[in-house]
């Protein structure tokens, strides 16, 4: 079984969106858990700044290139997600020449996501990953083409396939700012993810691995005790096998490790108190 990793960032803009210079720390840090043999195991990619054509290119290949259907797919983007002018719900992945038009988006200058959905259903993996950390990441759920024909979603249900993104189909996503000399700007949901991978925190099985599911419920978790649920990830299953795909070995025996599940532990219970709370207060 193989484990392959594509990993794509976008920084750079055109006119009318700004730059994120956090979605490279987010590459290099989602690289570095994925990568690692104690953790991801996975053959990573990284791609930086690709053009519409490399973009696609790059996923095609992806996707195509995997011939054993026990092999284990993940695909990560982080830049700016932006809605059609059309429909306002159809999500499109930017590129390096994303670009406005006035206020609309030049649909030529991006990747739309029935792109991605196609070269998933016709991958030959059984177990597929694919994380959004964008704006208006929910969107990709809705698989609606011009003319308002459905895609079709069989060939998806018909394997494990996870989708895991930042937030809601029209919610935004956040990244920090550099606020002192040598700190770095990063995506807020791809900190949460790598902090779960790297101290084991995300496990909520009794098993070695960090499964699909528990990583989605671990960066839900932290929005809602740490930001007030500023943003709410959101995890799409196109069969119920995809709640159980492996993401990544969950680090065992460390002090460190055994206090941040130990953290994480004692802040579902607090959050859980506060919703209790609240009733009561209502009531």
């Amino acid at each position: 079984m193989g484990r392959f990793a594509l990993l794509v960032g976008v920084s750079e803009y055109g006119n009318g969106y700004e730059s994120l210079p956090g979605s490279e720390t987010d590459l290099a840090q989602m690289q570095q858990v994925l990568e690692d043999t104690n953790m991801g195991g996975f053959r990573v990619e990284k791609l930086l700044n690709p053009n519409p054509q490399a973009l696609r290119e790059k996923i095609e290949n992806f996707f195509r290139d995997s011939i054993k259907s026990e092999d284990v797919l993940l695909f990560y983007f982080s830049g700016h997600g932006v809605l059609d002018r059309l429909t306002g719900s159809q999500l499109y992945l930017s590129t390096s020449e994303t670009r406005k038009d006035g206020q609309q988006l030049v649909e030529s200058s991006a990747v739309e996501a029935a792109f991605l959905h196609r070269h998933l259903a016709n991958s030959e993996s059984n177990q597929k990953i694919v994380i959004l950390d964008c704006c208006f990441s929910g969107a990709v759920a809705n698989l609606r083409q011009k003319g308002d024909s459905t895609v079709n979603l069989e060939p998806l249900k018909a394997s494990g396939t996870a989708i895991l993104a930042s937030c809601s189909s029209f919610g935004v996503s956040y990244q920090t700012q550099t606020e002192t000399v040598g700190s770095l700007s990063q995506s807020i949901y791809t900190r949460y993810l790598v902090e779960g991978i790297s101290t084991g925190a995300a496990r909520q099985s009794n098993n070695d691995w960090i499964l699909t599911r528990d990583l989605h419920e671990y960066t839900k978790l932290r929005f809602r005790t740490e930001r007030e649920a500023e943003m709410e990830p959101q995890i799409i299953i196109m069969a119920s096998e995809g709640y159980e795909i492996p993401v990544a070995r969950a680090p065992r025996g460390e002090p460190k490790v055994e206090f941040s599940q130990i953290v994480a532990t004692v802040l579902q219970e607090n959050r859980q108190f506060k919703s209790e709370v609240h009733q009561c207060l209502i009531y």
